[in-house]
């Protein structure tokens, strides 16, 4: 079990696959030469992204530009740094407390350039420590779906299938706001098969995902009236495309 424990730590997990050697981030064979870049920052949410966070401002320090990262409020102990800022968000049903955060990380990186790299950690929680509702729907409305779907027995892959099509920043939606910078994302998983798009809804992954695919667990899982109508518009304009 303690071997297990080890494995899964977030910090030994970070020190296994980055160096810095002097002014060059390496992402095991992957390398950032951090003097390329104006700006660097941190941002991201999940079960185990505060302690991800906490280990990469031990190893780049004052190269981190500025950081906010989402982490559950009942995270204990809280990580500590002085670059990156940590938000408490509520999990595993959102609320106000992710919004706000999700809005703060936002604005953090809202004027990005070509010139900025963008480090986005991401784990397990992530859906729902940083919700931000599509336009047409609110935070409840995006809770109530949620908790639905928790209690239907549907897979993570199925509930998140869901909340990509509902949400601003998951699904890659976040990879986009995030253009034209440099985007690395690190992920630690918590899905079965390690699908990137279903860790936390994907917010730097490409969704694969349709409104179909949607309608269809929903309807499995005879959600599909029992969803706010809200929701409900929201994904039935986007099977007809508009």
């Amino acid at each position: 079990m303690n071997a297990a424990l080890a494995a899964a730590d977030p910090a030994r997990i970070i020190r296994e696959h980055l160096k810095l050697t002097g002014s060059i981030l390496h992402v095991d064979k992957i390398q950032y030469p951090l003097k390329d870049y104006r700006r660097i920052f941190v941002i991201g949410g999940g079960k185990a992204s505060g302690y991800m966070a906490e280990e990469i401002e031990k190893l780049l320090g004052n190269w981190i530009t500025r950081g906010l990262v989402v982490i559950p409020d009942y995270l204990r102990p809280t990580p500590r740094s002085r670059r990156i800022w940590y938000h408490a968000a509520t999990h595993p049903i959102p609320t106000g407390k992710g919004v706000e955060s999700v809005l703060a990380m936002l604005r953090l990186v809202d004027d990005i350039s070509r010139d900025d790299l963008v480090i986005v950690l991401v784990s397990g929680g992530g859906s729902a420590l940083m919700p931000l509702p599509v336009e047409g729907i609110n935070l409840d409305d995006e809770a109530k779906v949620t908790s639905l779907l928790l209690r239907s027995g549907a897979s993570i892959d199925e509930i998140n299938t869901v909340r990509k099509h509902l949400s601003q920043v998951k699904g890659g939606r976040l990879a986009e706001r995030l253009y034209p910078a440099t985007v690395l994302t690190l992920i630690i998983s918590d899905v079965v098969g390690d699908k990137i798009d279903s860790i936390a809804s994907g917010p730097t992954a490409p969704d694969p995902t349709t409104y179909h695919d949607v309608e269809i667990v929903l309807k499995k899982y005879d959600l599909w009236f029992q969803i706010p109508k809200k929701a409900r518009r929201v994904i039935t304009h986007g099977l007809s495309g508009s």
